[in-house]
């Protein structure tokens, strides 16, 4: 993964609401990358997965950027219960 592709998906996800556990994998992947200049190929589906994940969430109009996200009508939408949240959990 290029820096300039990295920076753009912590941009983007910046947008939404994240789980404790998406954001601790952020920051691991961020202090992964200055440190060794790239990312292992798991760590690059998850992150591309995550993405993916809240970009078709906020296309289908489940989840909104972050003002949407803390209103109380969508708080019932399970927005991180997708596949890469899953492979977090391992």
């Amino acid at each position: 993964m290029t820096p300039k592709r990295l920076s753009s998906i912590l941009s983007g996800l910046k947008r939404f609401e994240l789980t404790q556990r998406e954001k601790q994998f952020l920051e691991l992947v961020k202090a992964y990358f200055g440190e060794r200049g790239g990312l292992t190929e798991e760590q690059e589906t998850i992150l591309e997965g995550i993405h993916r994940e809240k970009m078709n969430w906020e296309r289908l109009g489940l989840i909104g950027r972050r003002r949407a996200a803390r209103d109380p009508a969508l708080s019932e939408v399970p927005h991180s219960q997708g596949w890469a949240s899953s492979r977090l959990a391992r």
